[in-house]
């Protein structure tokens, strides 16, 4: 079990327990065997991850805090691929990123201030609204990417209208004066 760990610097809190991955009757869950048993355990990432969710790869889970609306007793946090550690929960990159913008770090960044986290413009919903010293807005939509092709980190691992819809949003703020990216 893992007590603690840094990724890049980012505290995943709590401790993991360490499995395999047998199967993934749907997007939602994943089966994994612990010592020799087998769990079933949520995983918030729907996307295809046919890289990461292949038999045998290790998987890193989280015991849940029990509630009367879960219906796994675990959650899948992390995946051991290529020996390195890839996050399959879908909020983890948002708070990186936040941590990254608060700090100053992404040098494309630096000069922005975090404005508001989760900010709706028109019919669209954006992971943070920032802004330069100016005053002017950028809209920065954060992606988790998970399928990795020849070394290079692919976004998205397969097309989707909601992906492609969001895209055209951000470009449509562009044209209208605003900064915005992905």
């Amino acid at each position: 079990m893992i007590k603690n760990i840094e990724i890049a610097d980012m505290e995943i809190k709590g401790p993991l327990i360490k499995g395999s991955f047998i199967e993934r009757p749907n997007r939602f869950i994943t089966i994994v065997k612990v010592g020799k048993k087998s769990v079933k355990s949520h995983l918030s990432d729907p996307g295809r991850l046919r890289e990461i969710l292949t038999p045998g790869r290790e998987l890193y889970l989280r015991k849940a805090i029990e509630s009367e609306h879960r219906k796994t007793d675990y959650s899948t946090i992390l995946a051991k691929y290529n020996g390195e550690l890839v996050s399959l929960v879908t909020a983890l990159p948002n708070q990186f990123v936040k941590e990254c913008i608060d700090s100053r770090i992404l040098l494309f960044l630096k000069d922005f201030e975090l404005v508001k986290p989760e900010v709706v413009h028109g019919n669209h919903r954006y992971d943070f609204l920032l802004k330069d010293k100016s005053g002017d807005l950028f809209y920065l939509e954060v992606k988790s990417v998970t399928y990795v092709e020849n070394g290079i980190a692919k976004f998205p691992d397969a097309v989707t209208d909601r992906g492609r819809r969001h895209a055209q949003s951000l470009q449509a703020l562009v044209e209208t004066g605003f900064q915005a990216g992905i």
